[in-house]
């Protein structure tokens, strides 16, 4: 047997150091303290296999230290052997006993009586205190079970290691529970994997379709300065032109597609597309005033950077979602570059056309963010084509009136434009490709992405097509001012990407894609 801890608790020094002295012979460890009042005071910070308790002592005596013990929950597991000097004291032994005592040991005891009493009350003790972490063990393998019926298999979670360990039948069973776990947690692990690498694939093509979007927008610019200038074609007419090609185009191929059920939109969703057509027709007034204020480069990078900033400010202010320091720095960047390009236009002595144009793209960028904010949320209920088909059909017919009012006499020259072959070309790729595909394109792939700032990062390419194209068709160079601008913007949309990267926990959700939260062109 090991050596025991020992407690003596008595106020006759000499009777102590008897009693510690023969503890000591037998192999045992002994602390001494004279009264009641020291011994709670030790056995508060020290832990004890067994209390020798002289019940004759002034102050706290005997009684009340058995009183204490009993009410504490710890502290009433020690055993206590009580000593006294009057062996035919049995009123008091008795008591004793009753107030939870183990056995008596007289002051003049015989040491193999003392050796017997004091061997047997630890033992009894070590088995008690097996028997207690039997128990607990116990009820952390029910624990376990109860977390495996939960449905969570996570091995750490058990909380088996030590009884694993042991070598009776109550450790057997913790293996065949961590057994079971681990091999049910690797599969789950497995199945996360997987899907986290076809979450992965859906939010790259999701990428890919609104960057193919993105590169569509940007060649508007460019096609509209193609027409002639002596056809004088308003904006909001040749927005109209645009909307019109491309809706009822789309809604004949959701009718192909589907019958008639593809071009029904469900119930409830009515007031969403006619937000979403009421914003694409504001949008597109917006940007072809845009264009022929500010130019095509500075256009596009406005319409792409004021849309994120505007996104991500209405996020911040409602507490929609959380937002990045990353995200933070990425849209101070853009902003900084959309007024170095601003710059150009002061420096330029083009105050007057930048202010109506400045405003022009403001309007067209919350339009965007609105009309984007009804898109992700139909995407949800209806096909990219149907929502894109009915969205321009609806923008076409608000478009309708407003162009009408604003300029009847140019429809004339609509109707001039569509048989000369360079106009009539142009303004049919506008319905067709940069309209109906690329909103179609921007549709789905806003549904596939991750986030609202994954689709962010990939629209952020536009400016950089537009930038080119303008340069190849139309010969635009840009100021220092706005190099410096595209410099911001790539460290901007590099930031965001990094900061919009899988996370290494495959458990975790992707992010919901009805939130708001857009990009624009």
């Amino acid at each position: 047997m090991t050596a025991g801890r020992v407690l003596v608790v008595d106020d006759d020094r000499t009777s102590r150091r008897k009693i510690a002295l023969a503890l000591r012979h037998i192999g045992h460890e002994c602390a001494e303290v004279d009264g009641g009042e020291a011994a709670l005071a030790y056995l508060k910070d020290n832990d004890v296999d067994l209390i020798l308790l002289d019940i004759m002592m002034p102050g706290m005596d005997g009684f009340a230290v058995l009183a204490a013990l009993l009410a504490d929950e710890r502290l009433a597991l020690i055993p206590v052997l009580v000593i006294s000097g009057i062996d035919s004291d049995t009123e008091s032994i008795a008591r004793a006993i009753e107030l939870g005592a183990a056995d008596f040991l007289p002051k003049t005891f015989d040491p193999l009586v003392f050796k017997a009493r004091v061997t047997s009350s630890i033992e009894r003790k070590r088995f008690r205190d097996l028997e207690v972490e039997y128990l607990k063990q116990v009820a952390r393998l029910s624990g376990a079970a109860m977390v495996l019926e939960a449905g969570d298999f996570n091995p750490r979670n058990l909380n088996l290691t030590d009884i694993v360990a042991r070598e009776d039948g109550l450790g057997r069973l913790a293996k065949v529970f961590l057994s079971m776990a681990e091999k049910v947690y690797e599969r789950e692990r497995k199945l996360r994997s997987t899907i986290a690498r076809l979450d992965h694939s859906y939010h790259l093509s999701g990428l890919a379709l609104v960057m193919f979007a993105a590169a569509l927008w940007a060649t508007v610019g460019v096609a509209s300065q193609l027409v002639p200038h002596d056809l004088s074609i308003p904006d909001e007419v040749f927005g109209f032109a645009r909307t019109v090609v491309a809706g009822p185009a789309l809604l004949l191929g959701a009718l192909l597609a589907g019958g008639l059920a593809g071009i029904r939109p469900q119930a409830g969703s009515h007031v969403r597309f006619l937000v979403f057509g009421l914003s694409c027709a504001i949008f597109q007034i917006g940007l072809f005033r845009s264009f022929s204020l500010l130019g095509v480069t500075i256009t596009v990078f406005l319409t792409v950077c004021l849309p994120p900033v505007i996104a991500v400010a209405w996020s911040v202010w409602h507490s929609a979602e959380a937002v990045s320091r990353h995200i933070f720095s990425a849209i101070g960047m853009a902003v900084v570059g959309v007024v170095a390009f601003s710059t150009t236009a002061v420096a330029g002595g083009a105050m007057f056309d930048m202010v109506p144009g400045l405003a022009f793209s403001i309007s067209a960028s919350i339009a965007f963010v609105i009309m984007s904010h009804s898109a992700r949320a139909l995407t949800v209920q209806h096909s990219p084509l149907l929502v894109a088909g009915l969205g321009l059909a609806m923008a076409s017919i608000i478009l309708a009136p407003v162009a009408f009012l604003v300029s009847p006499a140019a429809w004339p020259d609509i109707v001039a434009s569509l048989t000369y072959w360079r106009s009539g070309g142009v303004l049919i790729y506008l319905g067709l490709v940069p309209t109906a595909l690329a909103y179609v394109c921007y549709c789905s792939g806003m549904a596939r992405c991750r986030s609202a700032v994954a689709g962010l990062v990939a629209s952020m390419i536009e400016p950089a097509v537009a930038a080119g194209l303008a340069f190849l068709f139309l010969k635009e160079l840009l100021s220092p001012w706005e190099v410096m601008g595209c410099v911001l913007l790539f460290f901007a949309m590099l930031t965001l990407w990094l900061d919009d990267a899988p996370q290494e926990d495959e458990s975790a959700a992707p992010a919901d894609a009805g939130k708001s939260g857009a990009v624009s062109s």
